[in-house]
């Protein structure tokens, strides 16, 4: 069973250099920019389509 991880779900661990910190951070940061480019891109695709479209096409 596949476990997703998130930035709320991560295992939170104290270390003691700052190597591990960045390696744990960064797939964390990049699962963070992926969801607002995919949420940025489907906006701005569904407004230019509802820009083009018209009457019952529209989605919204």
């Amino acid at each position: 069973m596949t476990m997703w991880l998130t930035p709320w779900t991560a295992r939170r661990v104290m270390v003691r250099n700052i190597a591990p910190f960045i390696g744990r951070t960064i797939p964390l940061l990049g699962v963070i920019i992926l969801s607002a480019d995919v949420s940025q891109i489907i906006f701005c695709t569904i407004r230019d389509y509802n820009a083009i479209a018209r009457g019952d096409d529209k989605i919204w």
